[in-house]
């Protein structure tokens, strides 16, 4: 991208814009590093499912042949796993890929005008880790003082950022696993505390979940316990439903099903989850990590990536000690993780993807068409890391109530689904909440409020907005979309905002970055942008501010479109 300055001069030498670059460019590039590490895996998790080196199948299978005709694999007469593990060197191939190429990945979620304008741009990513070495060679190097180039370099990571998401946490994970399921779940947090060591154990063995029960009355762990600073040992079971069972074991409370795992493990509140099975998406992963939740297993060969192999179940006993144990180490090392509880139970509808909204209302037509009738005055992608504290969670809390109020439908995911789920507003009973044709568009069974899952699933609302938009029969940077990320994250989360912004998204934000007075950079970050991809950034502290300014936007981006 240029800018007019740089047209004139491609040197600028001043310290504190090239300062201010190197910060924001190293950030992207460590967020999509990491981001890349987790969706290498989970790719070479379905090779080698593929190939059988691996317990784990491939149960996304109608999913796995609809994703092979966008990368040019035939899939007549051909075995499933043959598919899987041609589809599997592809991906990783886009995102390991040394030399510019046509990019299969990006075509299945960035319309075909977006990927001609990166083209023009100089913005379409060879490969995520060539962006990431590119980046990093650029901020060592003390002779390039051409602060342009950086920002050139740092948004064409939003790209990259889009690559690994798609790749991984949206194509590999649906074909391995399966695509999502829209469904109503319940989570039983009030039982969670945050000053015991918690064990949470998925569709457990009930002599294995009764040898930790007794394992955690033993003096002997009820000491080292007490020793790391709580005040007990509680164990938790996760079913695959919400089905009474017969399997239950005394002082094992109840906490979710499958589909709630993910608003478990936001809490911060889980120190070791047990996890042997496929049903707990990959994705879940990445959630534990980000909270230092320790995921085991038992099964040596089939198991998340990222587990570890604490044990097989043939000594129960000396399994569910060692369970305890590292159960106990993970409390004392994650002290510095926030437990956020609620107090309460919390029922949600969760699972919403491009797959479950199309097949609810058989068509994304319906959605375009009440964008268009004015049902829908307009989508926002709501995500980051957005502090649990109390003001906060009010302030996120008073933004969604006046989008609500003004007809405007929210899409979340991350840690700010999780606050808005336990506040109620992911049940269709929040669509009280809501202004009247917004109340007529989601009738009385679905939310305000479409829990898109973890904060790995940037690409399931992005891919969303783009049928949206084409049965809409408009660009995306022209309709009334925004992406709202209240606090701007330098490190987990700037590739997410980054990836909206070179999709022709504004994004809207309560705190600004930090840019060491750095009038330029801010300049460009704000509105540098706009003429080029159709995008710029907005912040507001006031959180009703802040919605002012997206329902004008959005006013004015009707206007435009000559709708109502």
């Amino acid at each position: 991208m240029k800018t007019e300055k740089q047209t004139h001069n491609n040197h600028d030498s001043n310290s504190t814009d090239n300062i201010a670059a190197d910060k924001l460019l190293r950030s992207a590039a460590k967020d999509v590093a990491a981001h890349e590490a987790r969706m290498r895996e989970i790719i070479l998790t379905l090779k080698k499912a593929a190939e059988g080196d691996t317990d784990l199948s491939i149960v996304g299978e109608r999913k796995l042949r609809s994703i092979a005709a966008h990368f040019d694999i035939s899939t007549k007469n051909k075995e499933t796993n043959t598919i899987a593990a041609e589809l599997a060197d592809k991906l990783l191939d886009d995102i390991s890929r040394t030399e510019p190429g046509l990019c299969s990945t990006l075509s299945v979620v960035a319309p075909p005008e977006r990927i001609q304008t990166w083209k023009q741009l100089d913005l379409l990513p060879v490969s995520s880790s060539f962006e990431v070495s590119s980046a990093l060679k650029q901020t060592s190097d003390e002779s390039l003082n051409d602060w342009q180039k950086k920002m050139n370099t740092t948004f064409r990571l939003g790209a990259a950022f889009l690559l690994n998401c798609t790749a991984g946490s949206s194509l590999a994970t649906d074909c391995l696993c399966g695509t999502a399921e829209h469904t109503t779940t319940k989570v039983y947090l009030e039982s969670l505390h945050a000053d015991t060591v918690n064990i949470a154990l998925y569709e457990h063995i009930p002599t294995l979940a009764a040898a930790v029960c007794n394992a955690t009355q033993n003096k002997r762990f009820t000491a080292m316990a007490n020793e790391a600073g709580a005040t007990g040992i509680q164990v938790y079971e996760i079913r695959s439903s919400d089905k009474p069972s017969t399997d239950t074991v005394d002082n094992v409370f109840r906490l979710a099903t499958t589909n709630g795992v993910g608003l478990a493990l936001e809490t911060g509140a889980i120190d070791v989850l047990l996890a042997d099975t496929q049903k707990v998406l990959p994705k879940i992963a990445s959630v534990a990590a980000f909270n230092k939740t320790v995921i085991v297993t038992t099964n040596k060969s089939s198991h998340l990536a990222g587990a570890e192999f604490i044990g097989t179940g043939n000594e129960v006993q000396t399994l569910a000690e060692n369970i305890v144990t590292r159960a106990i180490e993970s409390f004392k090392n994650r002290r510095d993780v926030k437990r956020t509880l609620p107090g309460k139970d919390v029922t949600a509808q969760v699972g919403f993807s491009l797959d479950t909204i199309d097949r609810h209302y058989g068509c994304l037509d319906r959605i375009a068409s009440a964008l268009i009738d004015g049902k829908i005055k307009g989508i926002v992608s709501l995500f980051g890391s957005t502090p649990t504290d109390a003001d906060s969670t009010q302030h996120l809390a008073v933004l969604i109530n006046t989008l609500l109020e003004n007809n405007i439908l929210i899409f979340a995911n991350g840690y700010p689904a999780f606050s808005l789920a336990t506040q109620g507003f992911c049940s269709s009973k929040a669509r009280e909440k809501c202004g009247e044709m917004l109340q007529l568009f989601l009738n009385t069974n679905m939310p305000p409020v479409w829990h898109f899952g973890e904060c790995t699933d940037n690409a399931q609302p992005l891919a969303t907005f783009r049928e949206v938009a084409k049965y809409a029969g408009h660009k995306m940077k022209d309709l009334p979309f925004a992406a709202v990320i209240p606090e701007w994250s330098e490190a987990e989360g700037l590739g997410a905002t980054l990836a909206f912004r070179v999709s022709g998204f504004d994004t809207y934000h309560c705190t600004p970055p930090s840019l060491q007075q750095s009038k330029k950079i801010q300049d460009f970050l704000y509105n540098g942008t706009q003429d080029q991809l159709g995008s710029s950034m907005h912040v507001a502290p006031n959180p009703n501010d802040l919605a002012e300014m997206i329902i004008s936007d959005f006013n004015n981006a009707r206007s435009e479109l000559c709708w109502r």
